[in-house]
């Protein structure tokens, strides 16, 4: 039972750290703490249908700051430089403590306070005038909806709009600081709200230059809302450095207490998931890093959220899309060049061709989690080529690069397999030799069981690679840069065993790419112009005495560059996962001999089900009448030990019935067409 929490704690890291297909999840690491804000209590004299607190009159979510539990916290704050304390909940005012709370504060900074402005504000408006003269300033920011009495009362209750505006007004003919939020409303646009307020702060006596703050809507707590998950690609290649650290998590924390207990969450917006507490003292919180997943992050990173004052809405820069030209014809060392200098990490790149968005199974998650980011952050794939079964196996992963998949497999294939990453850049594998070391300690290994050797993935020979000496071949994204396509396949297969595997993850395109972009140093380090149209791999495998090619997996790549977009034209470009198998009786055609095969659920990774390709799922123990080619696959195999194959090729009944093949002539097809 212990293991199995376990194991659900390290998933829940996982989805920490990385999106669903296995991308670093997009984080900000804290910078300069700026502002603490302190979360007075959910506990509300208003119950506003839209409040992305949930506060109301009961609501004790989040429970009461003292005075006490403030100090400790103003003090480190004080000590690491911060330059402003706020205030927010719930409605501040309704916490008891809040006027000496507010009082103690302002010795020490700008304070700002978030209110709707309203019973309890009025009811404490005399105890509060005298913090004009503090030694610092006091900003009051006020809850009006809209600038429209119906819409604002319609929300928090009858005559709470001319309320809430006749505390603002007074607010400011005392000397305070005062600015406006409302809600932004789905059909109207900024400005017009805004030239909206200025004629309600015209009427009313109040500068037309006071801040409006807009927000939208946020939702309530723990509200299940599907948004796209920031990867950490997406977030350096549209965001500037500025702009990541006016981001609220970069600089700012909030204290706030449940159950008793008083802790440091990354920003305001994420209370509602456990997740975002970063620790009990803000040298912890400063410390720690904020993965961007709940839902309002990614409102905050892609609309702006401006629960602050010391940041301001920065306007997105578009970055200039950089090409490198060169005319004349290219070679390895160009490749080099791109991979091992030109593309520092893999945000660098122009397209998604490179870029997995495959989902990344459960088990591959867990060793992500020890894996070094450094390896991850360099690593330049389309798939996740990590077959099944590979316990005590022989594996070569072809272009390693940094070793993400290698590591992967190392930890996989344990003590009594081998993985040997072979690549041709030294800038890659100076990174992926640096942490066998570490892997191998991590993985509880007594010494390491991966290596990795400099060379051309075509001169498999010159590396020492014997025939006949591998049980699987993986590579991710590499085959398409080949220059001889031909050997490199010749020499796949000269090293696998019988009944050994190729399995790996690719570019390939629905057309033939023409020979003219075949030089483009761009399109050819983005994967694109060296991929494999999938007629002419099933061709080439086919001359090999290989006919069967099984398609795993298999997306579009959208291609937004619309440089490299109209370079390539027509064309359709797919990432695929595919496998071969080195077996010498499979047909080129899906033929029947009435043979059956059965799953047993004994692969550890998959114990109810296993997925030969993307037209053959096993479910375990329910029979399933196979081809020829299929029957093979699955007797001839180190997956032979999982399944039960009944039925010989002595009696032969004509092709096997695969059913509906009929496809779009741009889609691509399963060779087997099983």
């Amino acid at each position: 039972m212990q293991e199995i929490l376990n194991e659900k704690h390290r998933l829940k890291d996982y989805s920490w750290n990385f999106t669903e297909n296995g991308e670093m999840r997009a984080y900000v690491k804290p910078a300069k703490l700026k502002e603490l804000w302190f979360h007075t209590g959910t506990i509300c004299n208003l119950r506003c249908p839209f409040c992305f607190e949930g506060s109301s009159p009961n609501n004790n979510r989040i429970e009461q700051l003292t005075l006490s539990d403030i100090k400790p916290f103003i003090e480190e704050a004080l000590e690491i430089g911060v330059e402003r304390f706020s205030f927010t909940g719930g409605e501040p005012f309704v916490n008891k403590e809040f006027i000496k709370i507010l009082d103690y504060a302002l010795n020490f900074k700008d304070c700002l306070v978030l209110t709707n402005a309203t019973e309890p504000l009025l009811k404490n408006l005399d105890k509060i005038k005298s913090f004009v003269n503090k030694p610092y300033k006091l900003t009051f920011r006020i809850s009006l909806d809209s600038y429209d009495e119906a819409l604002h009362d319609k929300n928090r209750g009858a005559d709470k709009f001319r309320l809430s505006l006749e505390l603002l007004k007074k607010l400011h003919e005392i000397g305070f600081n005062v600015s406006v939020a409302c809600q932004s409303a789905a059909n109207e646009s900024t400005s017009h709200i805004n030239e909206n307020f200025v004629k309600l702060f015209n009427q009313s006596g109040l500068l037309e230059t006071m801040e409006i703050v807009s927000f939208v809507d946020l939702k309530r707590p723990n509200a299940e809302v599907k948004v796209p998950e920031i990867t950490k690609a997406q977030l350096y290649s549209t965001k500037s450095d500025e702009e990541i650290e006016n981001l609220m998590c970069s600089y700012s924390k909030m204290v706030l207490k449940k159950d008793g207990k008083v802790s440091v969450y990354a920003c305001t917006l994420v209370d509602d998931d456990e997740q975002y507490d970063l620790g009990s003292t803000l040298k912890e919180a400063m410390q720690a890093k904020v993965s961007l997943k709940h839902h309002r992050c990614f409102i905050c990173y892609s609309d702006g959220v401006l629960c602050s004052q010391l940041s301001s809405k920065i306007a997105k820069k578009q970055r200039e899309e950089g090409m490198i030209t060169k005319e004349a014809a290219v070679n390895k060392d160009d490749i080099k060049e791109y991979y091992g200098k030109v593309l520092k990490t893999k945000y660098d790149l122009k397209t998604s061709a490179c870029c997995s968005t495959e989902s990344v199974p459960d088990y591959v998650k867990s060793i992500l989690l020890d894996i070094e980011e450094e390896i991850l952050d360099k690593f330049y794939g389309c798939g996740s080529p990590i077959p099944l079964a590979v316990e005590g196996c022989t594996v070569i992963d072809l272009g390693c690069g940094t070793g993400r998949d290698a590591y992967i497999l190392s930890k996989l294939v344990g003590e009594n397999g081998r993985v040997i990453g072979i690549d041709m850049t030294d800038e890659q594998l100076d990174v992926a030799k640096k942490y066998i070391d570490v892997m191998t300690e991590k993985f509880g290994f007594k010494k390491p069981n991966i290596e990795f050797k400099k060379g051309y993935i075509e001169e498999l020979d010159k590396l020492g690679i014997e025939d006949n000496s591998v049980d699987i071949v993986i590579s991710n994204c590499v085959v398409n840069l080949s220059f001889d396509k031909s050997k490199l396949l010749k020499e796949i297969f000269r090293v696998l065993k019988p009944g050994g595997e190729l399995y790996f993850s690719d570019v390939f395109a629905s057309r033939r790419i023409p020979e003219e972009l075949k030089t483009d140093p761009v399109l050819i380090g983005e994967c694109i112009a060296g991929a494999f149209y999938i007629e002419d791999f099933r061709r080439a495998v086919t001359k090999l005495g290989y006919p069967d090619v099984r398609v795993v997996s298999s997306r579009e790549i959208e291609i937004t560059n619309q440089e490299i977009k109209q370079k390539v034209g027509l064309a359709k470009l797919y990432s695929q996962t595919v496998r071969v198998f080195k077996i010498d009786d499979l047909e080129d055609k899906c033929e029947d001999y009435g043979q059956v095969a059965t799953y047993l659920g004994t692969i550890t990774e998959e114990p109810n089900s296993f997925i030969l390709d993307d037209h053959h799922i096993f479910e375990k123990g329910k029979p399933m009448l196979v081809c020829g080619n299929t029957a093979s696959m699955l007797s001839q195999t180190r997956y032979a030990k999982h399944f039960k194959v009944f039925g010989d090729r002595s009696i032969h009944y004509g092709l096997f019935d695969c059913g509906d093949d009929k496809q779009n002539n741009d889609e691509p097809k399963n060779a087997c067409g099983c």
